[in-house]
């Protein structure tokens, strides 16, 4: 009562530490998380601490400007993290790392930015997250850049060059380079430029370069051009020309795809028809040396009537149409081939002891016949003869 601004009705001062409307409680400024600001709205809490000292409480002593009153990280005058989309210190602006060629990488000297949002996504910031970047004036250069081999420049920042090689110093480099460290200019032993020529494709070897020279059947592609000097076998039977005549073949190891090997028997006569090599069985009387021995197996037909037994003379003209010889098609089968007038085609001459049209009989085919119903005189010698030289005039 001694205080006359402190009675029921009077207007609440807000903090101060007088119950001026007689309510039995103060109204205290808020500081949720009691880190010694006041949040900036100003809102109170009416409580029986008339000191405001109480948790969560302030009095008018403590300054109402923390922008985010649940946490206590965050206030005017507290460390600003870099990049972490939180304002800590409450002055508006987010702190980012710089960016200075915008490439999407951070400076590697940890410098900063102040952005005036909480993204750090506009050119010239990088957040937390970024790479970093080893030369942030240069925005081809950047982790995440494509390396440029033997440039002398260390475009992805990984603290190395790709460097092309020689190793076997014949003047020629493989199309792949080498990272190496701490050599940007690369020249280093062994180390070469983006000048010397490529295509090697084996760098261990001064004899492999697209200047070496194939050799054949070796299984090494010396020139590097993909492709080794195989033994033709066209028909693919395995077996090659004696020629040696070779083809260029994607098969280093020369196998298939009308290639042979040097271990390929050799001796094919005709490379385009795989049922002819020197392994083929010989078809005897075809006109064709299967086998390849340079011969034909031809039927016989010694006396030469066109007709033949089964046995078989070589040949070497492979035709089977000498004197002598007779093709498969040739008809069977002469019963006598020593003898020019006996065949299957042949006419009978009865009675002369000979089996001339080879059916097995001295007479004609199916029984002998006779000259009327009266046993025959027997012939003498000449008379005998005569019938042979009248048969022959017939036959001619």
């Amino acid at each position: 009562d001694s205080n006359d601004s402190a009675y029921p009705g009077a207007t609440e001062v807000t903090a101060d530490g007088i119950d001026q409307d007689c309510d039995g409680e103060e109204l205290c400024l808020i500081d949720q998380d009691g880190d010694g600001h006041a949040e900036t709205t100003g809102a109170t809490f009416g409580s029986t601490d008339t000191t405001c000292t109480s948790t969560g409480l302030a009095s008018i002593h403590v300054p109402a400007d923390d922008c985010d009153d649940n946490d206590v990280a965050v206030f005017p005058g507290a460390a600003e993290s870099i990049a972490d989309g939180v304002d800590q210190n409450c002055d508006g602006y987010e702190l980012c790392f710089t960016d200075a060629d915008s490439d999407g990488a951070r400076s590697d000297d940890g410098a900063t930015v102040v952005s005036p949002d909480m993204s750090c996504a506009e050119a010239g910031e990088a957040d937390a997250n970024a790479d970093v970047d080893c030369n942030d004036g240069d925005a081809s250069i950047s982790p995440t850049a494509t390396e440029t081999p033997a440039d002398g420049i260390d475009s992805d920042c990984d603290g190395a060059e790709l460097c092309y090689t020689d190793l076997d110093y014949d003047g020629y480099r493989p199309d792949t380079p080498m990272p190496v460290e701490g050599d940007l200019l690369c020249t280093g032993q062994g180390l070469v430029g983006a000048s010397t020529a490529g295509g090697d494709c084996n760098d261990t070897d001064a004899t492999v370069s697209p200047a070496g020279v194939e050799m054949a059947v070796d299984g090494v592609d010396q020139d590097c051009d993909g492709m080794e000097l195989c033994y033709v076998d066209a028909d693919n039977d395995g077996y090659r020309p004696p020629t040696g005549d070779t083809v260029p073949s994607t098969s280093i190891e020369c196998v298939g795809e009308g290639v042979v090997d040097a271990n390929g028997a050799t001796g094919d006569c005709d490379d385009e028809d795989a049922s002819r090599n020197p392994g083929a069985s010989e078809t005897y009387g075809d006109g064709m040396d299967s086998d390849c021995d340079g011969l034909e197996l031809c039927y016989a037909d010694l006396d030469g009537d066109g007709y033949r037994t089964s046995d078989l003379v070589q040949s070497s003209d492979f035709d089977c149409d000498d004197a002598g010889e007779a093709v498969a098609d040739a008809p069977l089968v002469d019963c006598d081939d020593a003898l020019f007038g006996v065949n299957p085609g042949a006419e009978e001459i009865e009675g002369d002891g000979i089996d001339q049209d080879c059916d097995g009989s001295d007479g004609p085919k199916g029984g002998c016949s006779s000259l009327g119903s009266s046993p025959r005189a027997p012939l003498g010698w000449l008379g005998l003869m005569g019938l042979v030289l009248l048969g022959r005039r017939r036959r001619a």
